[in-house]
């Protein structure tokens, strides 16, 4: 395994997935791509944790995303594991899936919130669409 996507939205399932997604790339000696899509403004959900907060509050612009990805870049290159990333504006899943075709990492490591049937009848699920396209295995980090 050379290369492992790692798909966040800064929720509050984004630690689990870099932690899990670090593990991953330090035993297969792989390199991670950090991967953000999503919306310019700020997200209408109701954020209760730090991440999510900084997030609502400040990640309203490219810089301040960027920002943030440096920082997780930063911190997962301090155990040894060389991390670039990118970032998208736009619909998440297809971003995910153009990314894929362009990086053709290993692994897709992402999360899902567990949103409701009705969220999902009316939203779509991404995670599960990115599952159903998916030109590599797809490793799913549960949320709360």
């Amino acid at each position: 395994m050379k290369r492992i996507m790692v798909a966040i939205d800064f929720s509050d399932i984004t630690e689990a997935i870099l932690n899990t997604a670090a593990k991953i790339a330090k035993a297969a000696g792989a390199k991670i791509i950090l991967l953000h899509s999503g919306p310019l403004s700020t997200p209408s959900t109701n954020y209760d944790t730090d991440a999510q907060l900084l997030f609502s509050r400040k990640a309203t612009s490219s810089q301040h995303i960027k920002q943030l990805l440096t920082d997780y870049q930063e911190r997962i290159s301090e155990i040894g594991i060389s991390v670039t990333f990118r970032q998208y504006f736009g619909a998440v899943t297809e971003a995910i899936l153009s990314e894929e075709n362009i990086a053709r990492p290993d692994l897709l490591i992402m999360g899902t919130h567990r949103h409701g049937l009705i969220h999902h009848l009316i939203f779509g699920c991404v995670t599960q669409n990115v599952i159903n396209q998916s030109i590599c295995p797809v490793l799913v980090v549960p949320g709360s």
